[in-house]
Parts: structure tokens; C-alpha cells; sequence
């Protein structure tokens, strides 16, 4: 377990925010993140949304990791708290910002399990999801690792469904690994894949 915690953390730190600084450095973009991990708990890797440049002096660390619980799957409560606090991010940016450029939102929620606490209702989320008019404006990114108990492309193609989380999927199958190093090599290769779309991404917003 402490090696996929490992990989996380290299990928989150050396892999993602790199890259989303380049999005910034290249094409001149304000751009504000947040970033959470969750398991039984969700704990922010910092508090409210920081510039890419302060972000990437508050690394995910080991100990915010552990802080989850890192036991079960708390997956559309993280949905519902990604959803609110992005909107409440936005709504604050529109205020001092130019009202003719309205911020745009993008949440990518990564998860290796499926949701198994409460809520589990997937209309909780999709109450939410289903009140999006312009996914230009706001866009749901859901990717998934399926590890040796994780769930089958069409089980995690109904649950992105059925929550609304189905903007953009991913679905990478780390299992195809014969031991521990291939599948950490999968694990960061798909993660770089992931990377480099959202960041192609965010750019033509």
C-alpha cells in the first residue's frame, strides 16, 4: 500500500503541477487549484485555492495522505465537496474579476474504488451534475485505476453516468502489471497521459 501512496505522491508533485505550470507559463492563463485526497476522509493537500505558483510550494505529503483513513471510498462526498467549493471559488473570482470573462471550472476526481459510504445515492451528485448547462463552463473529469478488486469499464461507465461525472472519462487498467515495479510504471504513465490531456485541455479554455 505505502508504494501506491509513493507513486501518488510523485505523480501529484513532480507529474500534474509541473505540468499545469507550464499551462500557465505558456499560455499566460490565471489559474487557481485546489487539491484534496480522500479515502474515509477528505483532507485538502492545502487550504482553499492557491495560484499554480504557491501551490507547487505545498507538495502532497505522506502524512496528509494518512489523514484519510485510507480504508474505504468516500467517493460521491468528494464529488459534492468539489462541486461546492469550485462553484464558491468561481463565484468569488467573477466578483473582482472582468464579468465579460467568467471563470471557468475543471474538476478531475481520480479514485481506484468504488463509492462505498455514505451518500450512496448516485442522484445526490446528479442533482448537482444535472444543473450544468455549458460543460465549456464547467467540465467533469472522472478518472479511474482499476486495481485487482476495482470495478469493470462497464460498471465505472454506469457510476460516471449515473452521477453526471461523465464530461471526460478515464479508465486505466494498472492490473495488466505482472509484478509491483510494471505496475508502478503503469500507474505513473497513465497518470502522465491524464496530465498532459488536462493540460491540453485547460489551455483552450
Amino acid at each position: 500500500m505505502d508504494g501506491q501512496f509513493t507513486n501518488l505522491l510523485y505523480c501529484h508533485n513532480e507529474i500534474m503541477l509541473p505540468s499545469l505550470s507550464q499551462v500557465k507559463e505558456k499560455y499566460a492563463k490565471t489559474l487557481r487549484i485546489g487539491s484534496f485526497v480522500f479515502s474515509d476522509e477528505i483532507v485538502p493537500v492545502w487550504n482553499g485555492f492557491k495560484s499554480i505558483n504557491s501551490a507547487l510550494r505545498y507538495p502532497l505529503s505522506m502524512s496528509t495522505i494518512k489523514k484519510t483513513g485510507n480504508k474505504r471510498t468516500a467517493l460521491y462526498r468528494t464529488m459534492i465537496k468539489c462541486l461546492g467549493q469550485s462553484a464558491n471559488a468561481a463565484n468569488q473570482a467573477n466578483k473582482s474579476g472582468d464579468p465579460s470573462v467568467p471563470a471557468k471550472i475543471k474538476i478531475c476526481i481520480l479514485t481506484d474504488g468504488a463509492n462505498n459510504l455514505d451518500p450512496h445515492d448516485e442522484n445526490t451528485v446528479k442533482q448537482i451534475t444535472s444543473q450544468i448547462q455549458d460543460k465549456n463552463q464547467v467540465q467533469l473529469v472522472l478518472a479511474y485505476f482499476k486495481t485487482d478488486d476495482g470495478l469493470s469499464i462497464d460498471q465505472f461507465n454506469a457510476m460516471a453516468k449515473a452521477t453526471g461525472f461523465d464530461h471526460k472519462t478515464y479508465y486505466f487498467d494498472i492490473t495488466e502489471g505482472k509484478n509491483v515495479d510494471e505496475r508502478a510504471r503503469n500507474f505513473r504513465r497513465f497518470f502522465g497521459i491524464l496530465s498532459d490531456s488536462l493540460s491540453r485541455d485547460i489551455a483552450s479554455m
